[in-house]
């Protein structure tokens, strides 16, 4: 390129990104440019591509360290602008969705278009993870920003060796006095929480919750992650149910894809906000205190609700359950492991099903004709089998003795997976492989291993085993498939079928409605979210049958029986063997078949009078009212109905839901009113009201 043609690229990159840099609000600098194109001269490339190789090199040597850092990344310079490319390029987006951002500091706006001149950075311009703070008043702009932010913040500076003017004071102590007057806030907020926190006795703060006609809103903080599939969407919704209900809320979660929380953002709502009731996503109080704000205590008199939608490692530890208060439950997903081994209180329990909006999935919906296929899946585990094993070794690798077992279950359980997943109880069978390889292990070692490696990768060949049948269902029939999520792109064999991620809102709510069937896998149980929202937005979720949730679903439709026929007495129930929780049994004997009636198609679940079905528990019948689970087992009877467990049954169901749209609308509307009962946030809201209303009228906790 002659001398003239590369002056006119660089000042057209340079006019270019300061109308970039203008669009998106930041103060203009015309007369800065101007200034620079009437004096800059032309931008010597010599030594650039070594310049360019250095600024990777040094990029790389800490690229791990700057793709995980919690706090946007600070670099002051632009000219050259090798480091800030290979910056960008060094911290991509994670598979949650987290990326970190980046501050460009530059206190001479001429050395900024320079920089912009040597290099096309428009794309880094229009990136929104990318703050610019240019010209003489950057440092001010700065702290600003830093001061604004209840984020982390980061307390060191990336700066270009051959900057000329540098921010006055330094960028560096700009970064490191932000953070201290942050962490000043965060002990101001937390001692003025914990003054108010001993004046209120438990019985003002019950009096409080219990009370709808107070002369304010009672208010509920709630707590998720914005960084996980579910959760963050689950909260969301249930903020909104609580809205409707009256309260004012306050969501503490990080403000985009670009940040993680400070102990501040806590603290703050706390102090500030004031709530009457704190609601956590799978973190219980004292978790928070440990792993989030460094020791620094909560308000300890403030009700708490940790809801449990997953079996986290730090939910398995010995006594985890005692950590709860007077005021506090814990609601959702809660094994007989946890009540009986982690100090989980029954009466600080509210075993709950999975919940969804009532509103955002609920029809009038008009499917697009993108959405409408045959059969649809919406999973974000695109990672294969293969791969998660591999991982979890790697995870592990820092522990030589651990990462040998870790290699041992993780080939176990594979094995173990090529098993049709209708034959065996995979969550006794997972604690079983590790009983295997670790004869000695405590439980809770056993516990912990088999839900945070054994059981996910059965669950994962299992989930990839069925996408494939339905793939080669799809192939042979001439149908159409979809599946949406992270990652299914890059699949070795389901990239060909792969949709795409879809919001959690009205685009995920299309597919549901224009897919003829809905695809569900799971190892462990039936029950899922996902399946919910499908038939609320008029789609037909169909699951596979898993031994487990059969099983599940058996016991719970028995204990529905002999509470609506406790006149008949108890049934005869005859054990095979010596017996594991999970072996075959005979479940009724023949004169209690006819009430089989009653569900229709559950006679063929059961499978009396002489299929062989699944244990169940020795029910008395004086004992079986419960009305806070009815709900759930109406769903999941409607769910457990549309099971299959092997290629040919999912064949039959794509083929009946596509070809019968009568039977489709029917069964999707039976589910939908069945889960509606109770299976929704506004009922969640009821619930935990409830349970705070029992609460206060025991004086359980007045104290």
């Amino acid at each position: 390129m002659s001398k003239s043609s590369t002056i006119r690229q660089g000042a057209a990159r340079a006019r270019a990104a300061y109308k970039m840099l203008t669009a998106r609000g930041h103060p203009p600098l015309s007369e800065e440019l101007s200034a620079w194109e009437s004096d800059h001269r032309e931008i010597a490339d010599n030594g650039a591509s070594a310049a360019r190789d250095a600024a990777r090199s040094m990029i790389q040597q800490h690229a791990a360290q700057l793709a995980a850092s919690p706090a946007p990344i600070v670099l002051e310079g632009v000219d050259p602008p090798w480091l800030l490319l290979e910056l960008a390029e060094a911290t991509p987006r994670s598979p949650t969705g987290y990326q970190p951002g980046i501050r460009v500091v530059q206190a001479d706006a001429a050395e900024f278009f320079s920089g912009c001149a040597r290099a096309n950075l428009t794309p880094l311009l229009a990136d929104t993870r990318i703050e610019w703070f240019i010209g003489t008043d950057a440092g001010q702009r700065l702290r600003l920003a830093m001061d604004a932010e209840t984020d982390q913040l980061s307390q060191s500076v990336i700066t270009v060796p051959t900057i000329g003017t540098r921010v006055r004071p330094d960028v560096a102590t700009i970064c490191q006095q932000a953070a201290t007057r942050q962490q000043q806030r965060h002990i101001a907020h937390s001692e003025r929480a914990k003054l108010r926190d001993t004046d209120i006795p438990n019985r003002q703060r019950l009096k409080r919750l219990t009370s709808s006609d107070a002369d304010e809103p009672r208010r509920v903080a709630l707590i998720a992650s914005r960084f996980t599939a579910v959760l963050r969407p689950q909260i969301e919704d249930l903020a909104e149910a609580f809205r409707r209900a009256g309260w004012q809320t306050r969501l503490i979660s990080e403000t985009d894809d670009h940040r993680r929380l400070a102990p501040n953002a806590y603290s703050e709502v706390f102090d500030v906000f004031d709530p009457d009731l704190i609601i956590a996503t799978n973190y219980t109080r004292q978790d928070i205190v440990t792993r989030v704000l460094g020791g620094t205590p909560l308000p300890c008199g403030v009700p708490w609700v940790t809801w449990i939608q997953d079996a986290m490692p730090h939910l398995l530890g010995p006594r985890v359950g005692s950590s709860l208060g007077p005021l506090d439950f814990a609601i959702g997903h809660i094994s007989r492991t946890m009540t009986e081994t982690r100090g989980f209180s029954r009466e600080q329990v509210l075993t709950a099903p999975m919940f969804t909006s009532d509103t955002k999935f609920t029809p009038p919906i008009e499917a697009h004709e993108c959405d409408r296929c045959e059969v649809a899946a919406f999973t974000n585990h695109s990672e294969t089998p293969e791969s998660m094993r591999n991982r979890l070794i790697q995870e592990s690798s820092n522990t030589p003795q651990l990462h040998a077992v870790v290699a041992d279950l993780a080939s176990a359980a594979l094995e173990l997976a090529e098993r049709p997943y209708n034959t065996f109880h995979a969550g006794y069978e997972a604690r079983r492989v590790v009983q295997n390889v670790i004869p000695t292990a405590k439980a809770s070692t056993v516990e912990n291993l088999a839900i945070t490696v054994v059981r996910p990768l059965i669950d994962r060949v299992q989930r990839h085993r069925v996408l494939g049948w339905a793939r080669e269902i799809c192939q042979r029939r001439g149908w159409t498939m979809r599946v949406h999520g992270k990652g299914w792109l890059e699949h070795p064999t389901l990239a060909d079928v792969a949709a795409g991620e879809l919001a959690h809102g009205e685009p995920l709510a299309r597919a549901y409605h224009g897919a003829g069937l809905t695809l569900h896998v799971s190892s462990t149980a039936i029950m899922h979210q996902r399946l919910i929202e499908c038939a609320f937005a008029g789609g037909l979720p169909c699951a596979g049958a898993t031994y487990a949730s059969v099983r599940f679903a058996q016991s719970r439709i028995i204990k529905r029986l002999l509470a609506d026929h406790a006149h008949l007495g108890r049934p005869a129930i005859r054990p095979q063997g010596p017996g594991l929780p999970a072996e075959p049994v005979r479940v009724f004997d023949r004169a209690v078949s006819p009430l089989a009636d009653r569900n229709g198609a559950l006679s063929t679940l059961i499978g009396w009078p002489d299929e062989q079905t699944t244990a169940v528990p020795d029910i008395d019948p004086a004992s079986c009212k419960d009305s806070a689970d009815e709900a759930d087992l109406d769903a999941m009877i409607g769910l457990v109905e549309l099971g299959f467990s092997d290629s040919a049954g999912l064949e039959a169901l794509i083929e009946r839901a596509n070809a019968d749209p009568a039977w489709r609308a029917e069964h999707s509307r039976r589910i939908a009113d069945r889960a509606r009962k109770s299976c929704t946030h506004a009922s969640l809201v009821r619930r935990i009201e409830s349970a705070y209303a029992s609460l206060s009228a025991t004086g359980r906790a007045s104290a």
